[in-house]
């Protein structure tokens, strides 16, 4: 048996993380403590990426800032673009600290915005001559 150490909640031998808190599991039984070193997070939802790649960007872009980044994706990588919700409307979810969130959103909606300003790469060879 397997077991939470912040929230006491117990598991079977094969789980390693907690999915009420994302604390990892200790063996044997845990009793929830307040003084315990687990802090809780509360994450939000910051921005919706529309595939893996714009995701693993903007996470680099908040991680250089410092911010604690999760990404968690809502399609089926076995099965391309499959969604694993009916409900998702985009490939997945970055999602940061709540106390982080508002920063995080400003910096990715700079980011993107600086995306859009810069003129794509000209092919033309002949225009530079």
């Amino acid at each position: 048996m397997r077991s939470c150490p912040a929230c006491g909640t117990e598991y079977t031998d094969k789980a390693v993380v907690c999915s009420d808190c994302q604390a990892s599991l200790v063996d044997g039984p845990a009793e929830a403590t307040p003084d315990s070193s687990v802090e809780f997070v509360r994450w939000e939802r910051v921005y919706g990426p529309p595939d893996q790649v714009a995701a693993l960007m903007l996470q680099g872009v908040l991680e250089a800032e410092e911010i604690p980044v999760r990404v968690e994706a809502s399609t089926m990588a076995a099965y391309g673009a499959l969604r694993s919700s009916l409900k998702a409307d985009s490939w997945g979810a970055l999602l940061v600290p709540a106390e982080r969130a508002e920063e995080a959103t400003r910096l990715i909606e700079e980011y993107l915005q600086g995306i859009d300003a810069d003129p794509p790469p000209s092919d033309d060879t002949d225009a530079n001559a």
